[in-house]
């Protein structure tokens, strides 16, 4: 879902940015049966609220390092690494939000599972989760946006 909305970044404005945030977080607020954290995904303040941030931090972090790089002659340090750099934003954004949302409003509470939301917990889904999300954003935005460029020219 990060990757849809880090992808749209580079061509929409902020308001559709946004809804686009909106929308993925809605889709994890209804579709999240089965998770052991499925009672907090439920609260759209955990759901959608760090998602609609995704963009506005991708976007702007794009296009700041897409003009600070535009002397470049290398066509990977004038678009690809902005790209993924603003990928990497985008998903440390959401994730640090989301986790900072769970722990204020669920801290301490005990899990089904045993376990109890704390700080080790969160600090063992940023390592389970969130570094093989950092990875998949950085590899998979820059070609997504490729793609995404070749259609719209």
């Amino acid at each position: 879902q990060e990757l849809v909305v880090a992808t749209v970044y580079m061509y929409k404005n902020y308001r559709k940015i946004v809804k686009v945030g909106e929308m993925c977080g809605f889709g994890l607020f209804t579709d999240n049966e089965g998770s052991f954290l499925s009672f907090a995904i439920r609260n759209p303040l955990v759901s959608v609220l760090p998602r609609m941030f995704i963009g506005w931090f991708s976007y702007d972090s794009f296009h700041f390092f897409k003009k600070k790089l535009s002397n470049k002659e290398s066509k990977f340090l004038s678009q690809r690494l902005p790209s993924m750099i603003s990928a990497a934003i985008g998903t440390l954004t959401n994730t640090l939000l989301f986790l900072t949302m769970l722990y204020v409003i669920y801290g301490g509470v005990e899990l089904s599972s045993g376990g109890v939301i704390n700080l080790p917990f969160l600090f063992g889904i940023v390592i389970g989760n969130g570094m093989i999300e950092l990875a998949m954003s950085i590899l998979l935005v820059p070609v997504a946006e490729i793609a995404i460029s070749k259609i719209i020219k």
